[in-house]
């Protein structure tokens, strides 16, 4: 089987004399490097030469890398470079391919779902015999338009089977109409220290083909305390009413994102030496305001995804095309904010919806007629005299 690598590399070196090509530039010669090395890898452990580090061509080392791919050649993907995959795209075509675009809309999701733990996975293929996988890790990174997440609960599974609850939500602020023609590049000095640290990285021994070597990072004392307390906190949100109602399924595993988090950042403090060293209670605390951050980013997006009643029956009233602003939920660690901005209000007696400007910080308070308290603001008038709003959260 190994000797496909250099069997293609051959048949390509043929290919450029019949068509004269040896001495011209041609797309040939990255095909060629593709086909002999693609399956080296960066510690020197890969065949058909045992190339390492920069030694292997650029060509070869983005094998690691996909783009739109069925989970059938994902996984075909991943079993030949050591389980591990990223599929990276500033489109989001993959979650059609996910949802059966080429299946006849029957979704293929086991693959992600059970790389998300790292649990062992069989993925059968129409073309080969079926991939197994023991400890597979998938990195998907994909910045789509907010119309694409919009439409995510709508394929089969996504929502019921738990691959939304297993992302990580961004929803930066558009900077249209005050964009600047030349940007500002990312420093020399901070592309050099970022590269020389996943450089050291990849330094790290990850075993042998068919036997990978697992590292284990361990919390202090400190770090294991605050991440239970931070738990339990989470935990209490996910009962009706509470904070996390409407994504149970992702608030569920916010605990385990902040202890993923926090094994990142520990990792990038120590590079090749973190397994030798313990996960700090700083280290804990900063992942978890980095999870908070994230909190009113998903609410959000499940927003978008009409996941909050409230949101929608704000449509019902509004429109569509009237923008709801959503405060960014705080979650413990999670630093302060008083950005003040239009909001939307409901009477909590009649269900009246009125508009108006309000506070972050008081976003589920009662009015009954008297300012919020510790906040000198007032408020919101809207044709209602009932006087008992509430700020949507």
């Amino acid at each position: 089987m190994k000797t496909h690598c250099e069997l293609g590399f051959q048949a390509l070196v043929k290919a450029e004399e019949v068509f004269d090509l040896e001495d011209r530039p041609s797309f040939l010669s990255h095909a060629k490097d593709i086909a002999y090395t693609h399956h080296e890898k960066w510690n020197g452990t890969g065949y058909p030469q045992s190339l390492a580090g920069e030694n292997i061509p650029v060509s070869g080392r983005l094998m690691a890398v996909a783009d739109d791919v069925t989970a059938e050649a994902l996984a075909a993907l991943m079993a030949v470079n050591g389980e591990r995959m990223a599929v990276i795209s500033a489109e989001g075509g993959v979650f059609d391919t996910l949802g059966g675009r080429y299946q006849n809309g029957v979704p293929n999701l086991d693959l992600i779902l059970k790389a998300h733990p790292g649990e062992p996975v069989r993925v059968d293929r129409k073309s080969g015999p079926p991939v197994m996988m023991q400890a597979p890790v998938l990195t998907i990174c994909i910045s789509p338009q907010p119309e694409v997440l919009a439409n995510l609960p709508s394929k089969p599974g996504f929502r019921g089977r738990g691959l939304l609850a297993r992302l990580v939500y961004v929803l930066p602020e558009s900077l249209l109409g005050r964009r600047k023609p030349q940007g500002q590049a990312v420093p020399e000095h901070v592309s050099r220290a970022y590269a020389a640290a996943l450089h050291k990285l990849l330094d790290l021994d990850t075993g042998t083909e068919g036997e990978p070597l697992e590292h284990c990072l361990r919390l202090e004392p400190s770090a294991h305390a605050a991440w239970c307390e931070f738990s339990k906190a989470i935990e209490a949100e996910l009962v009706d009413g509470g904070r996390f109602e409407t994504v149970r399924d992702w608030a569920g595993k916010l605990p385990g994102l902040a202890a993923r988090l926090a094994g990142l950042l520990h990792v990038m403090e120590h590079l090749a030496e973190a397994p030798a060293h313990t996960i700090s209670g700083q280290t804990m605390e900063a992942a978890m305001d980095l999870a908070g951050a994230l909190v009113g980013h998903t609410l959000a997006a499940f927003g978008l995804m009409g996941a909050d009643s409230d949101q929608e029956a704000a449509k019902d009233v509004f429109g569509d095309g009237v923008e709801v602003e959503w405060r960014p939920e705080h979650a413990p660690g999670y630093a302060e904010q008083s950005k003040r901005r239009l909001n939307l209000v409901r009477c909590q007696d009649c269900e009246h919806f009125g508009r108006g400007r309000g506070d972050w910080d008081n976003a589920l308070g009662h009015c009954n007629g008297q300012p919020w308290d510790g906040n000198q603001g007032q408020w919101p008038k809207a044709e209602h005299t009932c006087g008992n709003y509430v700020l949507l959260r």
